[in-house]
């Protein structure tokens, strides 16, 4: 299956699949005053760059993104990062002295939010003895009060117990 491949001369770009940079499936700049563009016409089509072994990024057509994800898989979620190494998993370092290192947790939907929502959570998850994923513990964020004037939050750390039953109590 042949590729077609263009320059586009007013533009220094090389283009992919189609003679029109509107139309081109990939478009690369032959100069650094544009964009580099994969998937240019929105086709249904992953991107994936190989690294060595079995660990590549992974950018899938429904704008999941996920690091070191073995060959043949793809993201559960949004970011999915796979960590093999013997040290943390993420790393923020912040080398500016006008603002510290922090991540922000910022829940935005599109109504506005009432008191008792939980607006943000961290689990802490492993295995359990089937291979599982168990959240074994959870801190939740949420607003108690969320008028303008008299804004309050709740902090609410959860520890997941079993009864002898075996069902899940929190």
């Amino acid at each position: 299956f042949p590729v077609t491949i263009y320059i586009h001369g007013s533009g220094n770009k090389i283009l992919f699949g189609d003679d029109a940079e509107a139309t081109a499936h990939h478009i690369i700049p032959t100069t650094g005053n544009s964009n580099v563009i994969f998937n240019n016409d929105n086709t249904n089509a992953n991107f994936i760059v190989e690294g060595s072994g079995t660990r590549n990024l992974f950018f899938d057509y429904r704008g999941r993104l996920g690091l070191n994800i073995p060959s043949g898989s793809s993201s559960d979620t949004i970011l999915h990062i796979i960590n093999t190494t013997c040290k943390e998993g993420i790393r923020l370092e912040n080398r500016s002295a006008c603002h510290p290192a922090n991540v922000t947790l910022y829940y935005k939907p599109s109504s506005p939010i009432t008191t008792g929502t939980v607006i943000s959570e961290i689990n802490l998850a492993a295995k359990n003895s089937l291979g599982n994923q168990i959240n074994y513990a959870q801190i939740e964020a949420i607003a108690l009060d969320t008028t303008a004037t008299t804004t309050k939050g709740q902090i609410s750390i959860n520890v997941a117990t079993t009864d002898a039953a075996g069902s899940g109590v929190t």
